[in-house]
């Protein structure tokens, strides 16, 4: 039996595909996945959308075809990825590098004097990082961001499209750093600074405004840091987080910073920085306790039953000196 298959792909600038900038028309081939459009090359920082459909023929069977899927979109990256070498920055003290534990990083105020046309964030850190913009997190449900690769070698960076996070007037920039892969005790020999000294992050904000006009923001000595409520966070032996020490609106205008520590600057341990691969690792699940028993020692455990990555959500935060482990 022999089959016959086609694609048709097209991008445009804009969600209605009035005027497609580029459509491939009808292509024969059994090709479903890793498919290049001919010509089709991002510009950096610039939000496309994308649409297929597909036709089959099979013998017996006629022809079918389907309908134009639902847009995804497409955000161009960055052109010179290793630019972002030059802008690492820490909270963190040399008293801290045989430390694993999370720090807040902030950019007390950032002003935009016109109206925003788009605003795109290209970042990565050394650790792992969520960034916060104006008390929301940009990240979404992501996780453990840029995620582990040889950092030797190559870094990840990561995209997010903030347009409809920003307005014309001021702005509060943050992220939440961690040690993780980077720093904190890896491998069967149980070695710490497996990678580097000290949990960093890069960032560049780049705005453009209704004008035409444009304007770019980096991480830099412009920056305050602090230790976060994480005071230990390590791979395999989990993380202690005191909930007393939470620095409430830490990521909004209006916060009290002046006891924060100006950011350092710190070299980039990777030889190459390139754009995220693959599916971001998320929240996929909110599971509840399947028991829960008192051991003979007079521990209380809870057990969810199964094994797991997780994050453990309490609704007990008014018995203070409760230890959760």
């Amino acid at each position: 039996m022999s089959a016959k298959k086609q694609y048709q792909i097209q991008i445009a600038d804009e969600p209605s595909f009035a005027s497609p900038l580029f459509d491939t028309g009808l292509v024969e081939s059994s090709n479903s996945a890793q498919v290049r459009v001919p010509g089709f090359t991002p510009d950096e920082g610039i939000k496309y959308w994308a649409r297929v459909k597909a036709v089959t023929e099979a013998d017996g069977q006629g022809v079918s075809t389907s309908a134009f899927s639902a847009s995804a979109t497409i955000l161009g990256g960055l052109k010179d990825p290793d630019s972002l070498k030059d802008h690492f920055i820490t909270a963190e003290t040399a008293e801290d590098i045989k430390v694993s534990k999370g720090t807040y990083l902030r950019k007390k105020t950032i002003s935009l004097k016109k109206e925003v046309k788009s605003a795109v964030i290209f970042s990565t850190a050394q650790g792992v990082y969520q960034l916060h913009l104006d008390g929301q997190k940009v990240s979404g449900d992501e996780l453990a961001p840029p995620g582990w690769t040889s950092y030797d070698h190559r870094l990840l960076y990561q995209s997010y499209d903030v347009t409809d996070m920003l307005s014309s007037g001021e702005h509060v920039l943050g992220a939440h750093l961690g040690s993780l892969w980077y720093k904190s005790t890896l491998s069967f020999l149980m070695i710490h600074n497996f990678y580097g000294d000290y949990a960093a992050l890069s960032l560049r904000m780049d705005v453009t405004y209704t004008d035409g006009s444009k304007e770019t923001f980096y991480t830099d000595e412009s920056w305050k840091g602090s230790d976060s409520p994480v005071l230990s966070s390590q791979l395999y032996d989990g993380e202690t987080y005191d909930a007393s020490l939470e620095a409430e609106g830490w990521d909004k205008r209006g916060f009290d910073d002046t006891t924060w520590r100006v950011a350092k600057p710190v070299p980039c341990t990777s030889e190459h920085i390139e754009a995220q691969e693959g599916s971001p690792v998320a929240l996929q699940e909110v599971m509840a306790p399947t028991l829960a028993f008192s051991t003979p020692k007079g521990e209380r455990v809870i057990d969810f039953g199964q094994n797991m990555s997780a994050l453990l959500k309490s609704g007990d935060k008014e018995r203070l000196g409760i230890l959760l482990y």
